[in-house]
């Protein structure tokens, strides 16, 4: 069967073609606009993050002891202290979504 094209052969774009990424980009462009605005509408919906006064006393320690000098026993004993206390109250009103496209071609 020497000189034989199957149809498949001759149908959709070559793979690792130029065009490839160019018709991927067109075809999604309306998916991406889509999912870009229904984050933005969730992230407009959040409130601002709740304060921690447990987190900021604690850091409000760790700066004092450094200004009067403190020997690195009690610097490490509040840095420790730090970082036992959450940072972030994790609630429904501090999520967010991030979108990324990611494409390995």
């Amino acid at each position: 069967m020497i000189g034989y094209t199957r149809k498949t052969d001759i149908i959709g774009t070559p793979q690792g073609s130029i065009i490839s990424p160019i018709l991927t980009n067109i075809y999604l462009h309306q998916l991406e606009k889509y999912i870009a605005n229904l984050a933005d509408e969730f992230n407009s919906k959040t409130e601002k993050r709740p304060y921690n006064s447990l987190y900021r006393s604690a850091q409000h320690q760790v700066h004092k002891a450094r200004g009067n000098g403190a020997d690195s026993f009690t610097l490490r004993k509040l840095a420790i202290k730090l970082r036992m206390t959450t940072k972030t109250i994790k609630n429904a009103s501090t999520r967010k979504i991030m979108y990324i496209r990611y494409a390995d071609d």
